[in-house]
């Protein structure tokens, strides 16, 4: 596979992000805020992964797939967010 200079640099700046991100979340208070915030640090790298291809995709190619991440990640947070709030499992 070859990759285009601009696909290059995406997956490395993606890559230094989630670089900083886990050097971030293995420092004590880090750690602490990962473990009680687990959704939240899925959501970030799932974040990153959609911007990063925002750059490279074709506009249409990645609506399909933020509205992927969308469809299959909304349920896991509304569940987070219910079990937080009101105690549902």
């Amino acid at each position: 596979m070859k990759l285009s200079p601009n696909e290059i640099a995406t997956y490395t700046l993606m890559g230094a992000v989630s670089a900083l991100f886990a050097w971030l979340i293995s420092q004590p208070d880090g750690a602490e805020w990962i473990d009680e915030n687990t959704t939240v640090g899925v959501v970030i790298g799932s974040s990153v992964i959609l911007a990063g291809l925002a750059v490279i995709l074709p506009r249409r190619q990645w609506r399909k797939v933020a509205l992927a991440f969308g469809v299959v990640g909304a349920p896991m947070v509304a569940r987070k967010i219910l079990q937080s709030q009101i105690g549902v499992v």
